[in-house]
């Protein structure tokens, strides 16, 4: 719209839009301990202390791909 008004792009001026800086959200021991306790199946267990020995983050885990491999081949 600027360009085809012949306007230079300095004309506008756009408000910067305020960013809320906060500390993440760390678990107690206790809290990872009852985690841990309430998964049933071994692969939820494990799943859940590798996530956050890791430190990984909520993108990061959603981005996990599980594959397996015949140990037949």
């Amino acid at each position: 719209m600027l360009k085809t008004e012949g306007l230079p792009y300095s004309y506008l001026h756009l408000p910067a839009i305020p960013k809320v800086k906060k500390l993440p959200t760390i678990l107690s021991r206790e809290e990872i301990w009852r985690m841990l306790q309430s998964a049933e199946l071994l692969k939820h267990k494990l799943l859940i202390g590798l996530i956050y020995g890791c430190g990984l983050r909520c993108m990061e885990v959603r981005n996990i791909k599980l594959h397996t491999q015949n140990a037949a081949q």
